[in-house]
């Protein structure tokens, strides 16, 4: 996923060399997860640039990374395995984005989706990996505004995919104390302000 992100930076970089009708924007998001019982709300950051194909058509590409904004989990034990809570999972995502503007002027209203990869993982510590994560195509429907084309507001939803299916062994007990976690369909409602420059 590292790669993969590296590659989507240098996919932005070279998108916006030519820098006419181009601005990038990033910024940060609150949410969560809906109908997750003990959820203690999720946080993401995201950088993304943007090229206008006209008054009405935005298309660009957005990096994010994102997980819970309290630390912890809702991990439950029965008997000597911990159950990991889907719910629980940190995600990164590479999206390609369309935005059209229903209105013009200063602070255009948009509906906009993004399509792409997100790969959904949390921390397992055991002896077999550090991590359990997949990968799963993507897609995130978003309402927002553009406040004088300099701070963007929206709501998205990222349909992001289902979390990893993993059972794995605590290394730091040899008892037979294992860690399990199944997998789920999980997507997120966020609320994102964002800054925007234009080139």
């Amino acid at each position: 996923m590292k790669n993969l992100l590296l590659l989507s930076l240098l996919a932005i970089s070279a998108f916006t060399v030519n820098a006419q009708n181009v601005h990038l924007e990033g910024g940060v998001a609150m949410g969560g997860v809906p109908n997750a019982g003990n959820g203690r709300g999720k946080a993401m950051l995201y950088a993304a640039g943007y090229k206008t194909l006209s008054d009405r058509f935005t298309f660009g590409l957005e990096l994010s990374t994102g997980g819970d904004f309290i630390p912890g989990d809702n991990a439950t034990f029965e008997g000597t395995t911990e159950i990991l809570d889907p719910n629980d999972t940190n995600w990164s995502s590479v999206m390609a984005k369309g935005r059209y503007y229903f209105t013009s002027g200063s602070s255009p209203l948009y509906a906009g989706t993004g399509v792409g990869i997100n790969s959904y993982w949390e921390y397992v510590h055991t002896l077999e990996s550090k991590t359990a994560s997949k990968i799963n195509l993507a897609f995130a429907p978003e309402i927002g505004i553009d406040i004088r084309k300099r701070l963007n507001v929206s709501l998205r939803y990222l349909v992001g995919g289902s979390t990893d299916s993993f059972e794995g062994i605590k290394p730091q007990n040899t008892s037979g104390d294992r860690v399990s976690l199944e997998s789920q369909r999980v997507s997120i409602i966020l609320f994102s302000m964002g800054l925007r420059l234009n080139l």
